[in-house]
This record gives structure tokens, sequence and C-alpha cells, in this order.
């Protein structure tokens, strides 16, 4: 007869789980049984107990208390954090200010019209002479030996201390301190004087001079000039000059020579590079009020005396620029009578014009002139113009809602935009310095 499946693991004596012994502390106590049928009194299991401390140990997180000084201390933060606020919201309101974006009412027009202006006129149209000099070097490579007799040049600058613009003729005579004699070359228009930044500041031009007589004892450094034919006039104190450049070239004598094919191409090279110097020059010195149309200036070169040195002689060339000027307001104006008479007057360009400018005249210098006339021809954008200092004037201390009724008598302003600095700003600022007015073209 087989055995029964998994007999090997039955314990021998066969006890089952009930049997196991459990450890010492888990055995319950045994309940002894009784007879009698009354309730058996048991004595409870006593319970061991860790023995009771008389001293509490601290707490390890106690709750924070609330020191002394601390409600202080939040009301001098408070202070401070308030002072901070309010020192920028000072600063804000100083630095408060608002711009004026004003777009003009515009015309494109075509032009080819013949003008007249007269030289500083003190109504209509008038037009100002714009001089500057300058001058070039280049070394050439001598190819022999010559005789030399030359005069000593430079380049000058002209002051004038009266009310009114002075004219000065080519050959005018000025003198240094120790009786030398030179001559511009060219006729002067010297601007009279003016104010400024507070101060009268006397009108000045750059001329070119050149030494009376030849040799090297008219080679002088910077030095101070006189005008004697002015002497027993009142403005011979008020007229003088002062050398911009030292003055040199005087010669007497044997010097290096050079091929004449060479250096004529040497006195072009250095031509062409004043005339672009020139013009870079004017572009940056017209002051913003004025205008130069296009070819309106005239350049007249001069060749100086040549130097020696030591592979060669040095060419020395003068270019004199010669700009005819007008305010820019007074010519568009003029302009927009002939070409645009509807427009709201007076008026403006709306940028640079590049009209192209021809003088009407036989004259060899058009810029000493007292009354020219001149075409002007090709195509412009007009704008009308706008007395911005009133504008500000009138906006100074306004609410901002009463933009659009002050605007309402400029027929020349088509819409505007307004900023505030800070933006919770609701009237302009008191004083027109903290307005900025600027012309959308």
């Amino acid at each position: 007869m087989s055995k029964p499946l998994f007999q090997d693991i039955i314990p021998p004596d066969r006890r089952s789980i009930k049997h196991v012994p459990l450890p010492e502390r888990q055995r319950p106590e045994p309940i002894r049984q009784t007879p009698s049928r009354e309730p058996v009194y048991q004595e409870p299991i006593p319970v061991r107990r860790a023995p009771m401390r008389t001293e509490y140990a601290p707490d390890p997180h106690p709750p924070r208390r609330a020191k002394k000084g601390s409600f202080f201390r939040i009301v001098i933060t408070l202070l401070i954090l308030a002072l901070i606020v309010g020192a920028a919201m000072w600063a804000m309101s100083r630095a408060s200010g608002a711009s004026v974006s004003i777009t003009p009412r515009s015309q494109d027009v075509t032009v080819n019209t013949q003008f007249t202006a007269v030289k500083e006129a003190s109504s209509g149209l008038q037009f100002q002479t714009m001089t500057i000099a300058k001058d070039g070097k280049l070394s050439v490579t001598a190819t022999g030996e010559e005789f030399a007799n030359t005069k000593a040049s430079g380049v000058i600058v002209i002051y004038n201390n009266t009310d009114s613009s002075q004219t000065l003729i080519a050959t005018t005579r000025f003198e240094t301190d120790k009786g030398l004699i030179f001559r511009i070359s060219q006729g002067v228009t010297i601007p009279a004087r003016h104010i400024e930044d507070g101060k009268t500041v006397p009108g000045s031009i750059e001329a070119a001079v050149t030494a009376d007589v030849q040799g090297p004892e008219y080679n002088v450094g910077l030095v101070d000039f006189t005008i004697p034919g002015l002497k027993g006039d009142s403005r011979y104190s008020e007229m003088y000059a002062r050398s911009k450049t030292p003055i040199q070239g005087g010669y007497n004598g044997v010097r290096k020579k050079v091929d004449e094919s060479e250096l004529a191409k040497a006195r072009e090279k250095v031509r062409s590079e004043l005339k672009g110097n020139l013009l870079r020059e004017v572009d940056k010195d017209i002051p913003s009020d004025f205008i130069l149309p296009t070819n309106a200036y005239y350049i007249q070169y001069e060749s100086l005396a040549d130097t020696q040195n030591s592979t060669g002689i040095q060419i020395n060339e003068r270019a004199t620029f010669h700009g005819i000027i007008f305010k820019r307001q007074v010519l568009a104006t003029e302009v927009a009578k002939r070409v645009a008479p509807s427009m709201v007057m007076p008026a403006d360009f709306a940028q640079s014009s590049n009209l192209a400018f021809a003088a009407s005249t036989t004259s060899k210098e058009p810029w000493n002139s007292q009354a020219l006339q001149f075409t002007l021809k090709g195509t412009t954008t007009l704008i009308s113009a706008t007395d911005i200092d009133k504008l500000k004037q009138e906006l100074a201390g306004k609410p901002r809602k009463s933009l659009n009724a002050i605007l309402a008598a400029y027929p020349s302003v088509a819409r505007a935009n307004v900023t505030m600095r800070p933006f919770w700003m609701s009237s302009f600022p008191d004083t027109k310095e903290d307005i900025i007015v600027t012309i959308d073209s």
C-alpha cells in the first residue's frame, strides 16, 4: 500500500501548530478553572514601565515668543519702505516730461523755377556765403634741379567784431608785427559778431594769404595780423587776423626738379582729395536751419609754393570752398508760393532737398555778388512749418485732454501723438523745456 504524500514532513509526534511553543514573553498566563460558578478574581498582569522622572526635559522645538523690540523693528522697516517708495515717486516726478510727435501736412512737388536772392537781405529771399579753405600736400620724386624763386603762403582766420558783416576785396593786405606784408588771393565776407552761450563772439572766416615778396624770410609760424588799409577807421581795432597754419614755401635758389607730367598727376590727385574732404566738412558745418542746394557751391584751387624734401619736392595745394546757402523755411516758402500756393504757409523741406542749383550769371565769383539769379530744378517734398516754441509754450501746464483743442489753432498739423513720463501724468509739464516736440516727416 502506498504511503500518503508529504508524509516525511509531518513531525514525529504528530503535533499540530497549536503545540508550537511560543516565546516566553508572548505566552499568556493560564486561567485557572474552578468548579464553582462564581466569578473568579484574576490578578492583573503587572506591566513593566520606565521609572518616572521628576525633572522634565526641555522641548527641542519650543514655541517662539515675540522678542522684546520686534514691534519697533517692524515699524522702522515699514517707515524705510515708505521712504524708499516716496523717494522713487519723487525722482520719477522730477524726471517727468512729455513728448509730442507731430505729422505735418505735406505735398510732393516738381520744381523748375527761377529765383532771385539778395545777399544778407533783411526780408524776402536772401542768401549767405559759406567759405572753407583746406590745404593738401604730396611728395614727388625729383628728376633733376632748377632755380626757383617762390613766395610763402598759408591760411589765416579773419575776425570781425562789428555789428555788421564786412567785405574785403582780393589783394587786401595783412601785416605782421615785424612789418611783413601778406595778401589774400580772393575776396571774402566776414559775418558780424553774435551772441553764443551768453557771450559776444566775433564773426570769422578762413582765407588764404600769400607773401608780398619771394624769399625764405617770409616763412613765419603762427602770428597775428592787422589790416593796414583800415588805419584811421574805427574798424581797425575791431577787425584782425591770426594764422591758422604756419606760412611756408618762400624760396630763392637752386632746388630739385620734378617731371611736369608727374607733377600734374600729383596736383590732380591732391585736389580731388581736397574736394572730398571739403564736401564732408561742409555737411557737418552747415547750420541746422540752413540748406545748401545740390551744386550750389564753387571750389577754387591754388598751387602753393613747393618745398624740398629728401627724395624730391613736396607739392602744396589749396582748395577754397564757396557755398551759397539759404534759410530752409524761407527758401521752401518761396518754392511753395510758386508750385504749391494752396499749402499752409510758411513751408519747409521734409528732408534735405535734392533740388539742383544753377546760377544765371557770367560772374567768375557769383558768391561775391550782391544779387543772384538762379534756377532750382527737381522734385522734393514740402511740409507746412509749425512754430515749435510757441506750441510748447501753449501746452505747458495744460491737461493732456486739451491737446486736440490747442492743435486746432495749428492748421499745419495733420495729427499728433503724445507720450507722458511717468505714464500716470494727466497734464503737461509746467515748463516748456520739459516738453519735446518732434516733426515726423
